[in-house]
């Protein structure tokens, strides 16, 4: 008769299908991050705004940005943040002077800049 001795060190495996799904999400990450789209720091700039309800349009050294709905972070006059709500200082029907921040998305042309900032702060 032979005997097996039990070892005091098991080796643990992992199943086949967990490996297989372990390794098609690391190269589904780093497929994504190899490929989205490049978004660039923030740049701060002044320029006029028009505002009518939750849109605005912002006249800045030749160029026209967008808003719409809400902006994802702005500081209200008081110095605190707030996000993806509607700043205040850009009341329906005005037209004021505004600071604002944009980053570049994509490729960075002519339609690769997004505003992501609004400082309400005078």
């Amino acid at each position: 008769m032979t005997t097996i001795e039990r070892s005091t060190n098991p080796t643990r495996t992992v199943p086949l299908p967990l490996l297989v799904a372990m390794v098609l999400a690391a190269v589904a990450a780093a497929v994504w991050f190899v490929a989205r789209p490049s978004v660039g720091a923030v740049t701060w700039a002044t320029g006029e705004a028009q505002v009518t309800g939750t849109q605005a349009t912002i006249e800045s050294d030749g160029r026209t940005y967008g808003l719409s709905g809400s902006v994802a972070e702005w500081t209200d006059e008081a110095g605190a943040t707030n996000q993806l709500t509607w700043p205040t200082c850009l009341a329906d029907g005005a037209t004021a002077p505004v600071r604002f921040g944009w980053v570049t998305y994509g490729d960075g042309g002519d339609n690769g800049r997004v505003v992501v900032a609004v400082d309400c702060r005078r």
